[in-house]
């Protein structure tokens, strides 16, 4: 079986999957981390250089690749279940399970990291708090 673990990015779901999957005997993967051991490219490069568009065409080739695995925990990214049927293609190969945080947790962990998360560099004037809540 496979089980996929949604949820805004920062609420942890690469740090729940690797127990989750090891309380099971399952194995492991992060979405995000495969794409760039795929591509060879960092998440950030491929967002500047090609487009939040082409990134989300990527994640949904190598999701599709991944739900051929058995008896696996995989993290997705924040936006994963947003983007064309992945939602869908995820339902179909497994369990969801979503990973839902206040966010003013979501506010003091993506504070720490807003250099490594493509998505946030484009909040514009808005807080983080303001960001995440729409």
């Amino acid at each position: 079986m496979l089980i996929f673990l949604i949820g805004y990015m920062g609420s942890g779901k690469t740090t729940v999957g690797k127990k989750l999957a090891k309380v099971l005997n399952y194995g492991f993967a992060d979405l995000d981390e495969h794409i760039e051991l795929r591509s060879g490219r960092r998440i950030a490069d491929i967002f500047a250089i090609d487009g939040e568009e082409e990134f989300r065409k990527l994640e949904h080739l190598y999701l599709e690749k991944l739900c051929k695995l058995q008896n696996y925990v995989l993290a997705t990214g924040g936006g994963t279940p947003c983007f064309g049927k992945n939602l869908e293609i995820m339902k179909n190969s497994g369990k969801v399970i979503y990973l839902k945080m206040p966010v003013t947790a979501l506010v003091k962990r993506l504070s720490q990291s807003e250099n490594k998360r493509p998505l946030l560099k484009n909040t514009g004037n808005k807080s983080l708090e303001k960001f995440i809540e729409e």
